[in-house]
């Protein structure tokens, strides 16, 4: 059993994939008694302070929880014709999740039941209930009424307050440090899943439904003598995660416009063909910026062969086409439309590769280079940040060559957006990151000069643990930091 777990152990039992063969889970998993936390290429988890690695946790738990719709969720199956009882960790931690997420559960929806008696329901009696009707008469046998005990609804209250307490002594070491409030009311099992089952008999809420469903799961485990279950949480296509955030932090809602299609023209026969989807839209005014998650393995590697293929940068470049071509768009967005394109990859930005000293004697925390194409086997060129929102001096540019590394600027475009040894990062990042955005280079066609903004396809390095924490709906300033990184270069700065 994990109960009781040594806090101590918690940051042996955690690591970072390499997506790359069979090592590409991320989430919670338990094989041979043996439980393992794994974060995401580029994720830096804190090593150094165990309360801070639960939150780290908890932030991996909430994304993947958000931003999954079907999660790999498996549990280990005996002898043919055998199953022991699960021991329900994903039901532990929905409870615990949405108990941060809402607090213990209040009755706020209206339960109905069919019933001969009660206050009811006529609106809901009349469409769904058959009634006997009699000469000129219309009589109902059972009518939908509402449920209005005070004592039931205190009840399920106390039926949550058991079942979080016991999520959290069971699974809360993963993520939190101390223990909630122990139940007010003894178990009583059967009593228990009798209420559950008949809430979700009668609840329509889907929030809801799913949490009676958790902790109907907590109820019914009996528990094994050997703890042995075999469990996972989590997902082993972090690539969808990974562009849900990007979507989630800069993309519109509806880009569907923006689709290239086909058609076979056979005769007089036209059938359509499938649409070429881009991953993100963001629209910045009159500028539009194609966007495409990459979950590759750039930011750790540093290898060209981790860079996105030929035929992503031909793709990239016909969505820009598509758009600069349609005069719905100019029409739409201005006549000065500008499109641009570019590559999001994860990175994890604390890496000493991208933020350590150059050695030139520099003192600690002043600005230095990004590493050169010739020790980081990225293109020739040193490392410059990119200008503030607004222009201001200080965020020099000039120096760039084509291909260098550059850190974007900060949130509030303030100076000193540079990478750095041990400066702290931008407003509103993490202890450790100097450059949440890292611009490494660009991707070109030689079927294009290069002539046009979207030709020139930027490469853009992501901290992981700094989408996770922005990921909560589009932020208008990061899109504005983001714009501001791709078009210096695309336009030929």
């Amino acid at each position: 059993m994990v109960t009781g777990m040594a806090g101590e152990s918690l940051r042996e039992r955690c690591s970072v994939n390499t997506n790359q063969d069979e090592e590409t889970f991320v989430g919670i998993r338990r094989e041979n008694g043996e439980i393992r936390v794994q974060f995401p290429l580029g994720y830096a988890p804190d090593m150094k302070d165990d309360r801070m690695l639960q939150r780290d946790i908890f932030l991996l738990l909430t994304t993947i929880r958000r931003t999954t719709a079907k999660m790999d969720s498996r549990l280990h199956l005996g002898q043919e014709g055998e199953r022991r009882d699960a021991f329900p960790l994903q039901a532990y931690l929905a409870v615990l999740l949405d108990f941060f997420e809402r607090g213990y559960y209040r009755e706020r929806e209206t339960v109905y039941r069919t019933a001969k008696r009660g206050k009811i329901h006529w609106g809901k009696t009349i469409k769904t209930m058959r009634p006997f009707v009699q000469e000129d008469e219309v009589l109902y046998l059972d009518f939908v009424t509402r449920q209005s005990k005070s004592s039931e609804r205190e009840l399920i209250t106390r039926i949550h307050e058991y079942c979080v307490y016991e999520s959290f002594v069971n699974a809360g070491w993963l993520f939190l440090s101390g223990v909630p409030q122990k139940p007010k009311i003894p178990l009583q099992k059967k009593k228990f899943l009798s209420v559950l089952h008949d809430r979700l008999t009668h609840t329509f809420d889907d929030k809801n439904r799913r949490l009676f469903r958790s902790m109907t799961e907590i109820l019914s485990y009996r528990g094994n003598a050997d703890g042995e279950d075999d469990f996972y949480y989590g997902t082993n296509r972090f690539e969808y995660v990974w562009e849900r955030l990007v979507d989630e932090v800069y993309g519109i809602a509806e880009k569907t416009e923006f689709f290239p299609q086909t058609a076979w023209v056979i005769g007089n026969t036209v059938t359509a063909g499938s649409h070429l989807k881009p991953d993100t839209i963001m629209v910045c005014g009159s500028e539009i910026y194609v966007l495409d998650a990459k979950y590759y393995r750039y930011g750790a590697t540093m290898r060209p062969g981790d860079l996105p293929e030929s035929a992503s940068v031909h793709k990239q470049i016909t969505y820009g086409e598509y758009i600069d071509t349609q005069r719905r768009f100019a029409e739409r967005y201005g006549e000065d439309l500008r499109i641009y394109n570019a590559f999001l990859m994860p990175y994890d930005a604390s890496d000493p590769r991208f933020a350590g000293a150059s050695g030139s004697g520099e003192e600690s925390g002043s600005a230095v280079p990004c590493p050169d194409g010739e020790s980081a086997g990225a293109m020739s060129g040193s490392a410059v940040p990119c200008p503030g929102p607004n222009g201001e001096p200080g965020q020099k540019v000039a120096s760039a060559a084509p291909g260098s590394a550059v850190p974007c600027p900060g949130p509030n475009g303030e100076p000193g957006q540079k990478v750095a040894s041990a400066a702290p990062g931008p407003a509103g990042s993490l202890p450790g990151v100097h450059a949440p955005l890292l611009r490494i280079g660009e991707a070109l066609s030689d079927w294009k000069r290069g002539r046009k903004s979207y030709e020139r396809v930027q490469g853009i390095l992501v901290d992981v643990k700094y989408l996770m924490r922005l990921a909560s709906g589009r932020d208008v300033q990061e899109c504005e930091r983001l714009a501001e990184c791709i078009r210096r270069y695309a336009d030929g700065g």
